[in-house]
């Protein structure tokens, strides 16, 4: 395989999630990859350009109020280059996003109180 990208963990994280999603959009990948859309979306121009990937409009007419979304297909090079570099890489799967956890406010004594304690 003539292919001669870097691979490096962004490019990981796509060609995994690739791997494992079916004809994604361009916002499906963003969600699993954790990872912004100014850095997948040139990932995925880049891995299309060297074969690893084609790209479609969906067929179907959109929701009314959306645009028609870029499905990604990964090629049968693309699944045995991803799996050559996921192979030789660390792990690079992120858990989904979760909100932030909000901290519990902690109530301080005001000063010149005893602070509730006799």
């Amino acid at each position: 395989m003539g292919v001669r990208l870097r691979r490096t963990p962004a490019m990981l994280a796509v060609l995994e999630a690739l791997l494992h999603m079916d004809r994604p959009y361009g916002l499906e990948l963003i969600q699993r990859t954790g990872l912004p859309s100014g850095t997948v979306y040139p990932l995925l121009a880049r891995l299309e350009d060297a074969g690893l990937v084609s790209s479609a409009w969906e067929a179907e007419e959109p929701i009314q109020g959306r645009p028609r979304r870029r499905l990604y297909t990964i090629s049968a090079e693309g699944i045995e280059f991803a799996r050559d570099a996921l192979a030789e890489g660390r792990p690079v799967a992120r858990p989904a996003a979760r909100p932030a956890a909000v901290p519990t406010p902690v109530s301080l004594p005001r000063p010149g109180t005893s602070g509730g304690v006799s």
